[in-house]
């Protein structure tokens, strides 16, 4: 059977990982140390040619580059670049690669960063983002439906389930919101999933209204 649930209390968490003047100072040194000048620029242009290519695939390769360092110093600096790269990465899986290098090189006492705030930063990032890399299971979410009663999600024997975020005063969620539904109503009966709306604002007269 489809079920629709209509949520709020999802509380999002926001770790600020680093102050605007760590920031400017991250800005301001793209090498960890004197002993090779292949800069960030290097590696981000070595790496981008691999965009595209399934996150397994450029483990592999970025292994494979990290090794050519002819010191522990320049393996470290080189395994360091690569990790910034994938975790700025706007592609959509690559977080992964930023993660594996983070705990096979760096979290795992492999490399040294004598930087103890981009250890730091490495460590929240991993930790932070692991649970979330695709194919993973979601991390339960408890939650408050209109009558104050608490919903666990994952929760049941569906097939599918479906997290929705809206806010009623976003102009998408107004017009993607009666688009959801209409689908949902025309579904195959034979589907069987759940659709978890979570409001995410505050306002609970404007949320019931």
């Amino acid at each position: 059977m489809n079920r629709v649930k209509i949520l709020t209390g999802f509380v999002a968490i926001c770790l600020t990982l680093c102050t605007e003047t760590d920031m400017c100072a991250a800005a301001q040194t793209d090498t960890l140390s004197g002993g090779t000048s292949m800069t960030q620029e290097d590696i981000n242009m070595v790496m981008s040619v691999f965009d595209g290519l399934q996150p397994y695939e450029i483990i592999g390769k970025a292994d494979g580059f990290i090794m050519t360092g002819k010191s522990d110093e320049e393996i470290a600096q080189i395994a360091y670049y690569i990790y910034r790269y994938y975790r700025d990465s706007r592609i959509m899986g690559y977080d992964e690669i930023a993660i594996y290098v983070a705990d096979n090189y760096f979290l795992n006492g492999r490399c040294r960063l004598a930087d103890d705030d981009a250890r730091l930063e490495m460590r929240l990032f991993a930790d932070a983002n692991r649970r979330s890399l695709i194919g993973m299971d979601a991390t339960v979410l408890t939650m408050q439906d209109p009558a104050g009663n608490e919903v666990r999600f994952p929760e049941g024997d569906q097939d599918y389930s479906v997290l929705y975020f809206y806010d009623d005063e976003c102009p998408g969620c107004q017009r993607m919101t009666p688009t959801l539904m209409q689908y949902l109503l025309q579904c195959d009966g034979n589907i069987n999933f759940t659709v978890y709306m979570v409001y995410t604002q505050d306002d609970m007269e404007r949320w019931t209204d």
